[in-house]
Order: structure tokens, then C-alpha cells, then sequence
């Protein structure tokens, strides 16, 4: 309801007011797992309201937040770009195209994301397009998890070695650069690799435990890998699935996208639900506008 005139969302809202803080819109910190709670909520639960909701702002993100095969932050209400930075936060994104289906897509940008690890060892928090470079001030990698999940869901779904070698190079730097006595401390510098006396407690709950079933084939974990059973949740948590999903989000080498059925489901949601969506969001925030056009015109002048 809180959507812009375009379908997209800001990165931080008021939760009192219900006004937009900060009006920056993408896939990375902030709204991240807005997206990937909508989808994951329909395949726990089968709801169609979930998927209806996730379909449309996956829509809306291509069309605005996409920009020559990188997702940048634009503004919500202008969809101009306002940081034009792959995010280390953003390296999720491939590992939900998977989950969704959108299996080509999602092998293409985790090439383009593992490309920047490959480059300097890990990811910067931020990295900037246009100067091709880690981003001034933005240049740490605190163990995020993102690029290593992607790379588990994709193995998942084709069983390419390539996803394995990429967990390996993930491990490798890990082990040259971030190793010290007591654990793995942050990398403060991706260039220089100066450290950070500090390790995050999701290093050990996201980080390793997908680098670990990355590669893992144990029967003691198997079920945990088992997509009809359980679902990871945004901080690598499993959670139970109440009834198996349908087989376009249980991808894997023997289970290859549907792209028939996708393109059937999406033409008759784009026609009966964002249209009138679309229509009625208009219609409130010009109601809105005009309501807080008329309480200013009503307020006695300032002596």
C-alpha cells in the first residue's frame, strides 16, 4: 500500500507515520529480505496473495532497478538512479532467482558478482559501476554469506561443478586472508586485506553452514537439503515447508525450469491483479496528495 506511483519501495520507512525515511529502492540492505520472505512465504505455505505480491515487485525491479544486467538504487518515486553500486548485500539475489524458477538469470548475475570476488578475493560492501572500483569508504567485507548461499542454491538446481570451484575460491580466500588464531576476522580493506578484530555471529550460522552443504553429501544432512521438507529462512534458519512446493520452485539437474507454465501464470496475474493495483495505488496517493494539500490551505498563517 506504501508503494510508489512506480511499484517500488524505499529502503526505510516510519513505522508510526507510515512515511518513507530514506527513499533509495533496490534489492540490497533494507528491503532484501522483503523479497525473499514474499516468495519463501508461498512456498511454506502455497499462498497464491505471496507469490501474486513477489511477481509483481520482481516485475517492477527489472524494469526500474535493473540497469545493463546490474541492479543499482534508484529513487522510488523517479526511478533515477541515485547509487550506482553492486552491493555485497545483493549477492542473494541469484540464489532467489533460483528458488523462483528464473534459473538463466540467476547464472548469469552470480557470474557478474563472482567476477568482483574474483577480482580482489571478496566482495566490498559496495562497489562502484562506474568507476569500477570498491566504493570509497565501502571497501570491507565483514564474512557476509550472500555470495556462498547463491552459489549452494545453484548447485542445487544444476549440479555444475562451477558452483562448487566458486565455493572453494570462497574458502580459499577465506582461509589465506581472514584466518587468525582464534576464528575469521572481518577484512577491513579488500584491496590492502587489512583486518578487523571482529567476527559476526552469522559467519558461523550462514557463511560456513553453506559453504559446508555446498559440498556436503552425508546422509545425516540430507534431509536438510531436501527443498520439499525444509526452507532456509533470510538468516539461514530452517524452516519447516507445511506441503510440498509445486515443481517449478524445486529446481535441480533432473528438474529443469518450466518456462510454459511460468509465462501462462504470469500473463493471467499481470492482467487481473497489477492492472487494478496499479489503478487503485494512483488513486489513494492522489487522494492523499490532496488531502495534505487541503489541511496545509486550512492552516491559520504564522504571525
Amino acid at each position: 500500500e506504501s508503494r510508489s506511483p512506480l511499484g517500488l519501495l524505499g529502503s526505510h520507512i516510519n513505522v508510526q507515520t507510515g512515511e518513507w525515511v530514506y527513499l533509495d529502492s533496490g534489492i540490497g540492505g533494507g528491503i532484501d529480505s522483503f523479497f525473499e520472505y514474499l516468495l519463501k512465504a508461498h512456498v511454506m505455505t502455497g499462498k497464491e496473495t505471496y507469490l501474486e505480491m513477489f511477481e509483481e515487485g520482481y516485475a517492477k525491479i527489472n524494469t526500474h532497478v535493473k540497469k545493463n544486467g546490474w541492479y543499482v538504487d534508484v529513487d522510488m518515486k523517479s526511478g533515477q538512479v541515485m547509487f550506482p553500486y553492486y552491493r555485497s548485500l545483493q549477492s542473494f539475489w541469484p540464489g532467489l532467482q533460483v528458488l523462483y524458477g528464473d534459473l538463466e538469470e540467476a547464472k548469469a548475475l552470480f557470474q557478474r558478482f563472482f567476477g568482483v570476488w574474483t577480482q580482489y578475493g571478496f566482495v566490498p560492501e559496495a562497489f562502484n559501476l562506474l568507476t569500477n572500483a570498491p566504493q570509497e569508504g565501502l571497501g570491507q567485507y565483514p564474512l557476509r554469506p550472500e555470495l556462498a548461499e547463491s552459489a549452494f542454491y545453484l548447485y542445487r538446481a544444476t549440479g555444475e561443478d562451477a558452483y562448487r570451484l566458486a565455493g572453494a575460491k570462497i574458502i580459499d580466500s577465506l582461509n589465506s586472508y581472514a584466518r587468525v588464531e582464534c576464528g575469521y576476522a572481518a577484512v577491513e580493506n579488500v584491496t590492502t586485506k587489512a583486518l578487523r578484530d571482529h567476527m559476526d555471529s552469522y559467519f558461523l550460522a550462514e557463511t560456513v553452514k553453506y559453504l559446508y552443504l555446498l559440498f556436503d553429501e552425508s546422509e545425516e544432512t540430507a534431509v536438510f537439503r531436501d527443498p520439499t521438507k525444509y526452507i532456509f529462512n533470510t538468516e539461514a534458519h530452517l524452516l519447516p515447508v507445511s506441503k510440498v512446493p509445486a515443481q517449478e520452485f524445486l529446481l535441480s539437474p533432473t528438474n529443469p525450469p518450466d518456462h510454459t507454465a511460468r509465462k501462462k501464470r504470469l500473463e493471467r496475474i499481470n492482467k487481473s491483479s497489477w492492472e487494478k493495483r496499479d489503478k487503485k495505488r494512483r488513486e489513494k496517493a492522489a487522494k492523499k496528495k490532496e488531502q495534505k494539500d487541503g489541511a496545509a490551505a486550512e492552516e491559520p498563517p504564522k504571525e
